[in-house]
């Protein structure tokens, strides 16, 4: 690919960009099912996330290639073209007039190529800032004899066990009496 680009008309210039590295989260939950009267219940969905990051500061070679065409006589007939146009690279080989191979690939938006050159720096690890986030449906249930079906804000089916102590949705697990 490098020998293909050096072949084209380019502008560069350099830059510094941050970037996230280094992340690890992990996310926890929970769901508290209540029932109320005249087959009334609500469905509480509560996240929340934590976790640590870290920033890094890289020195960045920004290659510009305007919309261009190169051609180039290769030999025994075949003929190489390059194009740059609307954020792609097409390669097109040809033996006479008929193309044999044709390749296009993106080459990066606005016709740029970036590189990482350097690290500069690495920030020391931060923590995510994330609240709680919690979320309450509200529905109706119908019970008919293992089978409870939850309607409203969400659709749910789920079994509940002999002994009534937790109920057993296939889109959110099991739920436990507390």
């Amino acid at each position: 690919m490098r020998e293909i680009l050096d072949r084209l008309q380019c502008e560069t210039r350099t830059e510094q960009e941050t970037d996230t590295i280094n992340k690890t989260s992990a996310e926890s939950g929970k769901y508290l099912l209540s029932f109320g009267s005249d087959n009334k219940c609500q469905l509480e969905d509560i996240h929340h996330t934590e976790g640590t990051y870290q920033l890094a500061t890289y020195e960045v070679k920004i290659s510009h290639y305007p919309n261009q065409t190169y051609r180039e006589d290769v030999g025994n007939g075949y003929t190489t073209e390059i194009t740059v146009k609307d954020d792609s690279l097409t390669l097109r080989q040809f033996y006479g007039d008929n193309i044999v191979r044709a390749d296009t690939i993106y080459l990066g938006e606005n016709n740029e190529v970036r590189t990482k050159v350097r690290t500069l720096n690495v920030s020391e690890p931060l923590e995510y800032d994330f609240e709680e986030k919690s979320e309450t449906y509200h529905m109706t249930y119908v019970r008919t004899g293992n089978k409870v079906e939850l309607s409203g804000d969400k659709h749910l089916i789920g079994f509940i066990n002999a002994d009534y102590s937790k109920i057993d949705f296939d889109e959110i697990g099991s739920l436990g009496r507390e």
